[in-house]
């Protein structure tokens, strides 16, 4: 292996040549990123818009570029399209919700995203370009983006050491933040220009020949690994067949996980199955796949038939249709065509996307007819339009009707809810509001036992000064964070110390003898009622004679032991005013 470090300074300037609008997305995407740092949240929704819009348009200017490059657009049309690509960047910052919900905008988001980076690997051939070229086209595209990886890990690490040198050894006080600032620039901005300055073109070699590397780790590393996975899946399969007893749901994502692997390692392998046996491995794993995905089929439609189609449940038939598609076309014909992988992954994921069959109206319309029938059951559904019950309705009842109105709330907004009020929703805004809609219909979401597997977790992110109700700097102030295995910390408070201690039954502060004391109890009832929590809500304020403290928490934990509630693990800016 020789790298050229003359090349690379060459690279590096042509990048901004060759990329410049790709640049100047990354560029601004990492400003955003650092003024969510200098505020320390992601609470400033707009930083937050331009970033995930950033990170969106990024891969699909690259993508244009590979095209204009490809197909020698003309410098007129690359303008044109350059400055549009440029519009849907500021319109998608504007385009997106000013809160974090509904989910729906930032899941298309990432999808989008997926769909460019893919666009990325197959936009600049044809089908006239051999599939060996292809493939190693692709194969460089994955080794440059991870030799870009490393170059700004090794600067991060270097830099951060240098940064931690000065504040250890000559006590220059350096705030945390520059460490976050200097990982920001190099995987936003540094990644992005050694990536791009690697670039492949038609005549370009690879920085780094890994012919060799790749045979080894896909052959005899990643096969034999998938080999055996996919071993004991069959067994689990013949189990059932066997025993007669249907799959439980989390097989699906393990029949994907084989799946993923499987494919990825025989991509990777592709030049390598011309010879002898190893032409023939492919039909052994395609041949696997197809059962186990049927398999992946009862477990999720199980699950589908129970609780209704949700996103996640819908890309996971997808994937599976997906796969199996693309197993019964290895299977009829020889695994040559590779190109076929991402551009129809694309288009699946494309088509997912948008439209009355994407995942989002799908699952929307199934957990409408879910509520509806519940509405119906309860006797709650007139013309239309829900109403509170006219007597007390089944606990399972209600649970089911807070959660279809949850989910429909968290990842579709009120639109998908007003059509069955007479009641405005467009006043409930809160992330928490589906709690208040419920109401309308009797059903009280905080008695509703909301623990998952005896567990309940909560967090929340602020912008800094400005959730605070008092000036900070009149206060001492100190994060903490414990846990049932690092239960204690201990700080300096002027000339004395602060102690907090979780324990089983508590959180225990103590400054000069005196000790506030705050029960596991007294948090639930105020936090773990709710499915979530404003930043304001998440406050805990207690005082002595001599103090007043105020808890900002950023996490907590539930657990239930033996009907007994206790705080597993907790975040917190801890505020206190000596008096």
């Amino acid at each position: 292996m020789k790298i050229n470090i003359k090349d690379i300074i060459s690279n590096l300037k042509k990048a901004i040549i060759r990329f410049p609008l790709s640049m100047g997305i990354a560029s601004v995407a990492t400003l955003a990123a650092l003024g969510m740092v200098a505020r320390h949240s992601t609470e400033d929704n707009f930083l937050v818009r331009v970033l995930i819009s950033g990170i969106i348009w990024y891969f699909a200017s690259i993508a244009s570029y590979i095209s204009f490059e490809k197909y020698k657009i003309n410098p007129h049309y690359r303008n044109l399209i350059s400055l549009l690509i440029g519009l849907l960047f500021v319109g998608t910052i504007f385009y997106l919700p000013k809160s974090e919900t509904p989910y729906l905008y930032w899941y298309q988001s990432g999808l989008l995203t997926f769909v460019f980076i893919l666009a990325v690997g197959f936009i600049g051939f044809s089908l006239k370009d051999s599939m060996l070229s292809f493939w190693f086209y692709t194969k460089t595209l994955i080794f440059n983006f991870l030799i870009s990886s490393l170059f700004a890990l090794i600067l991060q690490i270097g830099l951060s050491l240098s940064l931690l040198s000065l504040d250890q050894l000559f006590n220059v006080r350096i705030n945390e933040n520059w460490y976050a600032y200097i990982s920001i620039v190099l995987w936003g901005i540094f990644h992005a220009w050694v990536f791009l300055s690697l670039f492949p073109n038609d005549n370009s070699e690879p920085l780094v020949k890994v012919e060799k590397l790749v045979k080894t780790l896909s052959l005899y590393i990643m096969l034999p690994v998938v080999a055996l996975y996919g071993v004991i899946l069959t067994a689990y399969l013949s189990k059932i067949i066997i025993i007669g007893i249907w799959p439980e749901g989390y097989v699906s994502y393990l029949v994907i996980n084989y799946s993923i692997a499987g494919l990825l390692t025989f991509y990777l392998a592709y030049p390598f199955l011309k010879e002898g046996f190893l032409k023939f491995l492919h039909f052994i794993y395609f041949g696997s796949l197809i059962p186990l995905l049927f398999m992946l089929f009862a477990a999720i439609t199980m699950r589908s038939n129970e609780y209704g189609i949700t996103v996640n449940r819908y890309y996971v038939y997808l994937i599976g249709i997906w796969f199996l598609l693309i197993s019964i076309y290895f299977l009829l014909k020889k695994f040559d065509k590779i190109w076929l992988i991402p551009v129809s992954l694309s288009v699946f994921v494309l088509l997912s996307t948008f439209g009355p069959w994407s995942a989002f109206s799908m699952a929307a319309n199934s957990q409408k007819n879910r509520l509806e029938q519940l509405l119906i059951k309860n006797e709650m559904l007139k013309n239309g339009k829900a109403s509170k019950p006219a007597k007390t309705i089944d606990e399972p009842d209600a649970k089911e009707i807070f959660s279809i109105i949850e989910y429909l709330y968290l990842h579709e907004g009120t639109d998908a809810l007003q059509p069955y009020f007479d009641t405005t929703l467009t006043g409930y805004s809160k992330k928490s509001s589906y709690y208040d809609i419920a109401q309308l219909l009797g059903i009280d979401g905080s008695k509703i036992n909301h623990f998952v597997n005896n567990s309940r977790y909560y967090n929340v992110s602020r912008t800094w000064k400005e959730s605070f109700g008092f000036e900070i700097e009149s206060h001492y102030y100190q994060k903490i964070n414990l846990s049932q295995y690092n239960n204690e910390f201990e700080y300096q408070l002027g000339s004395n110390e602060f102690n907090t201690e979780l324990t089983k039954q508590e959180i225990v502060m103590e400054f000069k003898n005196e000790k506030i004391r705050i029960p596991n109890t007294v948090l639930f009832k105020n936090f773990g009622a709710k499915n979530n929590i404003e930043p304001n809500e998440f406050v805990f304020v207690s005082e002595t004679n001599q103090l007043k403290v105020s808890i900002y928490f950023e996490n907590i934990s539930f657990e239930m032991i033996d009907n007994k509630i206790i705080i597993n693990r907790m975040n917190a800016d801890v505020f206190v005013k000596l008096k």
